[in-house]
């Protein structure tokens, strides 16, 4: 079980505060959560697999403890966010990880700011612009809207078990307490009042095919063996960007939902760092090669 008690730094940021945890050294990763509360990735920054790595963790504005954000914020907002992180830790760039909402703000970060990515690793996107299909908007709409109601009425235990179910499958509380611990659980429950803001800055993003031309960093598309079972829309966005985007590659993790940075998160580190790992050997040939 990762503990959430790692040591976190604060960042003002355009009248924001973000958060984030900085540990290890060697090739920088930033891993940038998505929706419903923010420490979907501490398992992953746990793994051995990542070793050898600095991992750079953000929580994001309006998802620190007692802080709401002072404005509505776009996913670009938070995608600008992630780029003055980065200048303010003096690095010029690093591979990128995001996971569902995460993963819109870390392809927003690679088209605002190409330069300040290295890879990108994206894990089930929301659905949101043309990553989105048609009839998503019907699923989403039965399945999250009564979280949605609930976060915007108060009650966030039933926004945070409403949402995880429909996402994750029955049981999904079970899965955040088994991985972050009880005081965990506690806060990610409280974050859930972030959700309709959430949902909001992903209704408002829009990503074609243009953009998607624009994405030309290594690009890994991972999708959960098991997420279909459970929400048929979670995954579909895999398949409509690497349409998009011929050059990315697709892998399916077993046995995993829309959770499965807590599920496996020894699966999604090897994944990353595999995956890195290949980028470096590949980028080093061609240095060799050209000169």
């Amino acid at each position: 079980m990762a503990s959430t008690a790692d040591p976190v730094r604060r960042l003002r940021v355009a009248g924001e505060d973000i958060e984030f945890a900085d540990q290890g050294d060697g090739e920088p990763i930033l891993f940038v959560h998505g929706g419903m509360f923010s420490d979907w990735f501490l398992p992953v920054t746990h793994a051995s697999q990542l070793t050898g790595y600095r991992l750079i963790r953000i929580r994001r504005a309006g998802f620190l403890d007692g802080t709401a954000a002072t404005a509505p914020l776009s996913l670009a907002d938070h995608a600008r966010h992630c780029a003055v992180l980065l200048d303010a830790l003096s690095l010029k760039d690093a591979h990128v990880c995001g996971h569902s909402s995460g993963a819109l703000v870390a392809l927003q970060l690679a088209l605002d700011a190409p330069t300040a990515v290295r890879t990108l690793t994206l894990l089930e996107p929301a659905p949101a612009g043309d990553l989105a299909e048609p009839a998503d908007g019907e699923a989403i709409g039965r399945l999250i809207g009564p979280a949605i109601a609930a976060a915007a009425a108060g009650d966030v235990d039933a926004a945070f078990d409403t949402f995880l179910d429909a996402v994750g499958g029955p049981g999904s509380r079970a899965v955040v307490q088994r991985t972050l611990g009880t005081d965990g659980l506690q806060v990610a429950v409280g974050q859930a009042r972030t959700l309709p803001s959430e949902v909001h800055a992903v209704a408002g993003w829009r990503f074609t095919s243009d953009d998607a031309s624009r994405i030309t960093q290594p690009l890994l598309l991972v999708q959960g063996g098991r997420s279909h079972e459970v929400a048929p829309f979670a995954p579909n966005t895999v398949p409509a960007l690497a349409a998009m985007a011929p050059h990315a590659r697709v892998v399916t993790l077993p046995g995993v939902t829309h959770l499965m940075p807590l599920q496996d998160p020894a699966g999604v580190a090897g994944l990353l760092a595999n995956f890195i790992a290949e980028h470096a050997a590949s980028r080093a040939g061609n240095e060799q090669f050209d000169t």
